[in-house]
């Protein structure tokens, strides 16, 4: 694990996005069972990444690129609405978005959970909560950053992309 919190720009197009997602699930979930669901212009019931956990449960993912403000509890639904449809029954709903945390939506998912009648739990994560997953894993942080690592360390003349010092001055350790 990194000793430092480094913050990364969420990914610049909805694709690079939504693999980053799935490179994600499969540092938490079986390996092999991770694939982006879906090619563009088709059906996928809310889902644009799928996991299987050691148990067998089926996780799903649908990736938000959120360029200003955050989505909406009425998107929030209208994804829901879509997952019920998923074939085989989810086990849990994630939905990923590059927006800031928000706590009103933390808590409506938190309520939806709390009342069940979903038939699968929904959960909601933040771009700060990618960036603490990115940042538990050094091999996925170089793979998926390498050029903003590498032009970072380039501008300072650095030796090594990591150098502390360098990151606090350019604002990416917090």
């Amino acid at each position: 694990m990194n000793s430092h919190k480094i913050y990364m720009p969420p990914p610049s197009n909805w694709q690079d996005f939504q693999t980053l997602v799935g490179d994600v699930a499969i540092l938490k979930y079986v390996s092999e069972s991770v694939q982006e669901y879906e090619r563009q212009g088709q059906k996928q019931n809310g889902v644009d990444v799928i996991a299987e956990s050691i148990n067998g449960d089926i996780i799903s993912f649908q990736c938000k690129e959120i360029t200003k403000g955050t989505i909406t509890k009425e998107v929030v639904d209208c994804e829901l609405e879509k997952a019920k449809n998923f074939v085989p029954n989810l086990s849990v709903f994630f939905i990923i978005t590059t927006s800031p945390r928000d706590v009103h939506l933390q808590d409506y998912c938190n309520k939806l959970n709390k009342n069940g009648g979903l038939g699968f739990k929904i959960y909601i994560k933040f771009w700060d909560d990618m960036i603490d997953d990115i940042n538990r894993s050094r091999p996925l942080l170089v793979s998926s950053y390498k050029y903003y690592l590498e032009e970072f360390g380039t501008r300072e003349k650095s030796p090594s992309v990591f150098n502390s010092s360098s990151l606090y001055s350019a604002g990416i350790y917090r």
